[in-house]
């Protein structure tokens, strides 16, 4: 089984959409009101049991949502499996920050990305709202997302969030399916093929030499 840096999962959205706050609820089963927004990204470990038994381990990256961060943010999207994308319900600039989002990422960062998830969040504030939820799947089918409404206060639908990244790495091909060692006098090579059904991935050869 892949270790949690290598099942990577990344938060995307604007500041104080509730990215911390999220991870927050899922890990420690708290919340708390005032969190400090993020500077970077800042990482966790997960452990999700499915309904088969089945332990997935994946490590959430927690990114910045200040603006001044933006160009930075694609350095995390390389190995990763699911994108997921946090807008706030109760202010529509964080829901033309989510478009943007995944309209950049589709269109210049999607390979070996193998899902994407919306998530409104804040469901709790039912008199603020200001999305729609025709608006907020119009999006989702658009990109093929995954959708969910949450609350960090209530602790709805967190659950289901993080149980549905779970599953999408389940579901999606592994990242490395074998590795064949080959054995000659002077030095071994280590061939590690990328899965099929993909598109072509190079082979990559490793060669160390023997004492």
């Amino acid at each position: 089984m892949l270790s949690p840096s290598h099942n990577k999962v990344i938060l995307v959205g604007r500041s104080g959409v509730g990215k911390s706050s999220l991870i927050s609820r899922q890990v420690n089963n708290v919340f708390n009101r005032f969190h400090e927004a993020s500077i970077g990204a800042a990482y966790n470990n997960i452990s999700f049991n499915i309904d088969n038994g089945t332990t997935i381990d994946y490590g959430v990256w927690d990114t910045a949502g200040q603006e001044r961060y933006d160009a930075l943010i694609p350095l995390y999207f390389r190995g990763c499996r699911v994108v997921v994308v946090v807008f706030d319900l109760s202010n529509r600039e964080s829901f033309k920050k989510a478009r943007y989002w995944l309209k950049t990422i589709t269109e210049n960062y999607n390979d070996g990305i193998d899902g994407y998830i919306l998530v409104g969040s804040k469901l709790d504030l039912v008199d603020k709202r200001q999305i729609t939820i025709d608006e907020a799947y119009i999006l989702a089918s658009k990109y093929s997302c995954h959708y969910y409404e949450t609350s960090s206060l209530t602790g709805e639908n967190i659950n289901e969030l993080f149980r549905q990244i779970a599953l999408i790495i389940f579901n999606s091909a592994p990242r490395y399916e074998t590795v064949n060692f080959i054995n000659e006098s002077l030095h071994d090579d280590i061939i590690i093929k990328e899965p099929s059904g993909n598109k072509p991935w190079r082979e990559n050869i490793y060669s160390y030499y023997c004492c």
